[in-house]
């Protein structure tokens, strides 16, 4: 059922009460015709349309903007998880590496050593340079 209007103003009055602008009414008395008039006219009904317009336009594209994005948005949950993961992955092989090291330099030194200890560091310079030797004589080999 049509929402029943009992208030009984004009159509240019409801329109001022709703913050809407009405048809442009024609000046029906020749006094109307003033400078002050017709100022006030246009900018009711001339640059305030214009404006509303293209800000109608913007809030349109900007929601169809939103839509594209909603519908990518599945999509950039899977690459953003996967990313997550795969750093996730990284970090715990690097953690694991540097436990190996770590207990490798302990068994070395046969006791429980700090990895903060100078001694530490020195066995951790001469373990680096070992392997270094082992990539080199392996990839001669490979040659």
């Amino acid at each position: 059922m049509a929402i029943r209007d009992k208030s009984g103003l004009s159509p240019q009055m409801k329109a001022i009460k709703n913050s809407e602008l009405s048809k442009p009414e024609r000046f029906q008395r020749l006094h109307q015709y003033r400078e002050n008039n017709i100022r006030r006219y246009y900018a009711k009904y001339g640059k305030n349309l214009a404006e509303k317009e293209a800000a109608e336009k913007e809030i349109r594209q900007r929601e169809a903007e939103i839509a594209a994005n909603l519908k990518k948005l599945p999509q950039l949950k899977k690459e953003f998880f996967a990313k997550l993961e795969s750093k996730r992955l990284e970090t715990e092989t690097k953690n694991a590496k540097k436990e190996k090291l770590i207990q490798d330099i302990r068994e070395y030194l046969g006791y429980d050593v700090d990895p903060g200890d100078i001694r530490f560091q020195e066995v951790l310079l001469k373990k680096e340079e070992e392997d270094k030797l082992k990539r080199r004589h392996r990839s001669k080999r490979n040659f």
